[in-house]
C-alpha cells in the first residue's frame, strides 16, 4: 500500500512538472541599453594592419557572451555620407526593435581628424553619449571636448611604436658598423599615407628615430597623400596603388644599390602598404633591401619586416572597463607601447646577416 501511495505522489510531481514546462513563455528579450558604435574611414578596412586590429577588436566584443550591449561599426564609400550616417547615429537614441532608449552609448573615431566632424554633431549628441578617440593624446581629447562644449567626455587611447623603432633604429646602427661604415652618417627614410598635418601621427615614429638615430632635427618623411582619401574611391585607389608601387621601384631601390645608408626604411601607407608589398613580393627575394612596414602583420612571401601595434586588445580591454564603469569615470587618456607588450615587432635577423656578408664580400672585392 505504501509503495502505491508514493508511486501516485511520483506520478502526480511528474505530471505537475510537465504541465508548469508546457505553460512556461520564455520572457522577452530585453533591448540592451547600451551602444557601442566605431567608426572607419572609408578605404580603411582591409590594411591587414591598424584597421583590421580595430576590427578584430569589435569582433571579439561582439562574441563575448558577458558583454551585454549592442556593438556595431559603421563605415562608407566617401567621407560625406559617411559624416550623413553618423549624424543620423547621433540623433537615433533608441535601440531596435522595440525603441528603447539607449541609457548610455559610446562612439570610437578610429582617425584622429575625424575629431572635427563632431562640429555637425553637437545639437545631436545628448547626456550619456561618450566619445573614445583612436591613436590620440590627452591633448587632443580635451580639444576635441572643446569642439563639442565640454558637454560629451572624449577619451583617448594610443600605442606608442617608440620601442619598436628604436630597436629597428639600433639593428641599423649595428648594421652600419658590421658593414665597415660610418656611423656618423644615418638616414632611415619614412614613407607615409598623409603628410603630418593631415595624419595628426601620435605613434612617437618620428621622435624615437631622432633620438636613437642622434639627429640635429626630426627626419622628414615622404607622403602620398595631402588630404583625407577617399581610398574605396577606384581612382584614387588605383592610382595611389600604382603611385606606392613605383615609389618602392625608383626611390628604394634606387638608393640603396651596393649603399649600406640607405637599405634601411620605415612604409606606412595604411590600407595601401599592399602597393609596396606586392613590388617587395616580386623584386626583394634576396633581401636586397631590408624595410620595415609599420602597422601591418607578418606575412610570408613579402620580404620586409613589421612593426604592429595591438589594438584589438587595448580596445577590447579598454571597454570592457568602459563597461564596468560609471559616466565620466574612464581616465582621461590611456597609453600603451612595448613596455606592456602591446606594440611589437618582427626583424629577421638571418637576412640581415645575409646582407652583412653580401656588402662586406663587395667591399672586399673592391
Amino acid at each position: 500500500m505504501k509503495r502505491l501511495i508514493i508511486l501516485t505522489a511520483i506520478i502526480c510531481l511528474l505530471a505537475a512538472c510537465h504541465k508548469d514546462d508546457d505553460e512556461y513563455t520564455p520572457p522577452e528579450p530585453q533591448a540592451s541599453k547600451i551602444q557601442i558604435m566605431t567608426v572607419f574611414a572609408p578605404g580603411q578596412l582591409g590594411d591587414r594592419g591598424y584597421a583590421d586590429r580595430v576590427m578584430k577588436g569589435v569582433n571579439a566584443l561582439q562574441q563575448d557572451n558577458t558583454i551585454h550591449a549592442d556593438i556595431e561599426f559603421m563605415t562608407s564609400y566617401d567621407i560625406k555620407t559617411l559624416q550623413t550616417a553618423l549624424l543620423d547615429w547621433a540623433q537615433n537614441t533608441t535601440s531596435s526593435p522595440d525603441g528603447t532608449p539607449y541609457s548610455r552609448r559610446l562612439l570610437v573615431m578610429t582617425e584622429l581628424y575625424m575629431a572635427k566632424w563632431f562640429a555637425g554633431m553637437t545639437s545631436a549628441l545628448r547626456d550619456g553619449d561618450e566619445i573614445l578617440l583612436l591613436k590620440a593624446t590627452q591633448s587632443d581629447a580635451q580639444k576635441a571636448a572643446q569642439i563639442l562644449g565640454a558637454k560629451i567626455p572624449v577619451y583617448a587611447l594610443n600605442i606608442s611604436a617608440a620601442s619598436s623603432v628604436r630597436t629597428y633604429a639600433r639593428t641599423y646602427i649595428d648594421f652600419l658598423e658590421q658593414c665597415g661604415q660610418s656611423s656618423h652618417i644615418r638616414n632611415i627614410s619614412v614613407y607615409r599615407l598623409y603628410n603630418q598635418e593631415t595624419g595628426l601621427y601620435r605613434d612617437s615614429l618620428v621622435e624615437a628615430l631622432q633620438e636613437t638615430l642622434q639627429l640635429a632635427a626630426p627626419p622628414a618623411f615622404s607622403h602620398m597623400l595631402d588630404t583625407e582619401g577617399e581610398l574605396y574611391s577606384t581612382d584614387i585607389a588605383g592610382s595611389l596603388f600604382e603611385k606606392v608601387y613605383e615609389t618602392c621601384a625608383s626611390t628604394l631601390f634606387a638608393r640603396a644599390e651596393k649603399d649600406a645608408y640607405d637599405l634601411f626604411s620605415i612604409i606606412d601607407f595604411g590600407s595601401s602598404n599592399s602597393g609596396a608589398d606586392f613590388y617587395l613580393m616580386g623584386k626583394n627575394s634576396n633581401c636586397n633591401i631590408l624595410p620595415i612596414m609599420f602597422d601591418c602583420e607578418y606575412t610570408n612571401g613579402f620580404q620586409r619586416f613589421n612593426i604592429i601595434r595591438h589594438f584589438d586588445r587595448a580596445l577590447s580591454q579598454w571597454i570592457e572597463r568602459w563597461l564596468r564603469s560609471q559616466p565620466s569615470e574612464m581616465p582621461l587618456a590611456e597609453t600603451h607601447g612595448g613596455w606592456d607588450g602591446f606594440c611589437t615587432e618582427y626583424i629577421d635577423d638571418i637576412a640581415i646577416e645575409f646582407k652583412i656578408r653580401e656588402l662586406t664580400s663587395w667591399k672586399t672585392q673592391d
